[in-house]
């Protein structure tokens, strides 16, 4: 709790940089401080003079040591302090150790006038360090630190309350900037969007040529039916492969609390570039089918709602509608047994599996939708209250979309439902399914063999 407290601290310090040339009070610069601190500023090299206060308590051999060793010009740890994310590592491991730090140099300051600055002292000479738009830069100055606190109090490394905490970042625009120009729009999530893109068609004719050909239902499918069929494999093929790895990324970033390490690691760009950017190229494709074939307002509305939280969030920056956005993309993917449920009834499994598949489905779509809205409405919540949030124009859209989306992923339930009736009645052998008994050859070259085909449910989905 004190090392996030202290830590605030120096984010603060660090954000009112007004240049490098900006010296201490003792006119310390940043050229004075080491330019390599993971090597200079290991906790090896001080350990043994920390450890030793300990033993000692603040005294003046104690603060002398600490004198020589950092802050000195003959160390090559001086300065070492001067750095926040230093600093945090060495409250972490002492604190480990029992040792307050920040309370030994305190003592040792005012009891001894020790001459070595640290960054969260008060009227510090450490020159402040400045955030600069690069991960090379934040990841120097900052490393494993924690970097937003919800709220301005201190979080656990895993706590509800962080689901808060990138409402931090809409008062911190160097930090934002840096972020986004990092894992959300740089380079590297550029390149993974791309890959998803060549993986798209080759898993559209693998599906349809080789793998749904098996199934003599598919066979009897008209082309529009078939089409569509397609479609719902093809998501869930992909949202299956997604769902473990996404939940764990998406609840790693939802709810641990932020470093500078985690926001500019390779975690994120794998999180946003392809999990996001392969749901965003799969939304695109289906609603440019289902415009043409097997039209649905209701699927269409759901699919521009889900660009519309995107493209707010990412042209305002705006950091909490983005990771509301984000809760919306790991439920979509958690609705996997829908889109098997679908298929059930489609190609034709056995009337008991499909009604158990069917149920199963929508219980776990109702406790996911429960999740959702239970956390959406907590972030909404915590962001009304917060003056740098509940007034962007991107928060507030996307909070209303949000209740859009509930509206309509409710509704959803009536289209199950109907499924479900259809599949009562032909189990009580009121109606069948399959228009013929006899096998076909499905040559999915020609899509001829659709003219055998019944239609299936009129506007389902």
């Amino acid at each position: 709790m004190l090392s996030c407290i202290s830590y605030l601290a120096a984010i603060l310090l660090v954000l009112a940089w007004q240049g490098e040339s900006n010296a201490g009070v003792n006119g310390l610069r940043l050229s004075d401080l080491p330019r390599n601190p993971d090597a200079s500023c290991s906790w090896t090299t001080v350990s043994n003079a920390l450890l030793t206060c300990k033993d000692v308590g603040a005294s003046q051999p104690c603060c002398s040591a600490l004198d020589k060793l950092l802050w000195d010009s003959g160390s090559s740890a001086a300065g070492c302090l001067c750095y926040p994310h230093v600093l945090y590592k060495f409250i972490e491991a002492s604190r480990a150790e029992g040792l307050d730090v920040l309370a030994l140099l305190d003592d040792c300051s005012q009891q001894h006038s020790m001459k070595t600055e640290w960054a969260l002292k008060p009227h510090t000479a450490c020159p402040a360090v400045p955030i600069s738009a690069t991960p090379e830069s934040i990841l120097l100055q900052l490393g494993p630190a924690p970097i937003l606190v919800p709220g301005g109090t201190p979080t656990a490394t895993w706590a509800v309350s962080n689901l808060l905490q990138s409402g931090r970042l809409m008062a911190m625009p160097a930090l934002r900037d840096a972020f986004a120009s990092g894992p959300v729009l740089g380079l590297g999530a550029l390149i993974s969007v791309f890959t998803v893109f060549c993986c798209i068609v080759p898993l559209y004719v693998v599906l349809h040529r080789f793998v749904l050909p098996v199934f003599p239902a598919y066979c009897r499918l008209d082309p529009a039916h078939r089409l569509v069929s397609c479609q719902h494999a093809v998501l869930l093929v992909v949202f299956t492969l997604q769902l473990l790895p996404q939940s764990i990324l998406t609840i790693r970033c939802l709810f641990m609390t932020w470093t500078a390490d985690y926001i500019m690691s390779h975690e994120m760009q794998v999180l946003l570039g392809f999990v996001v950017a392969m749901r965003a190229v799969l939304y695109i494709v289906e609603a440019c089918i289902r415009s043409v074939v097997r039209f649905s307002w209701l699927l269409l509305v759901h699919h521009q709602l889900f660009f519309l939280v995107l493209v707010s969030a990412i042209w305002t920056l705006n950091a909490p509608a983005f990771m509301m956005g984000l809760v919306l993309d790991w439920m979509a993917c958690l609705e996997v047994p829908l889109y098997l449920a679908l298929l059930a009834y489609r190609l034709e499994f056995p009337t008991q599996q499909a009604c158990f598949i069917l149920v199963s489905a929508c219980s776990w779509y109702v406790l996911t939708r429960v999740l959702q809205t239970a956390m959406l409405v907590y972030m909404i919540i915590g962001w009304a209250a917060d003056p740098l949030v509940n007034r962007t124009p991107a928060f507030i859209l996307t909070s209303l979309m949000c209740g859009a989306f509930t509206v309509i992923q409710a509704y959803t339930l009536v289209i199950y439902h109907g499924i479900w009736c259809k599949l009562k009645q032909e189990k009580e052998g009121q109606l069948s399914r399959g228009s013929s008994t006899q096998d076909l050859v499905c040559d999915v070259k020609d899509d001829s063999v659709g003219s055998l085909s019944k239609p299936l449910i009129h506007g389902s989905t």
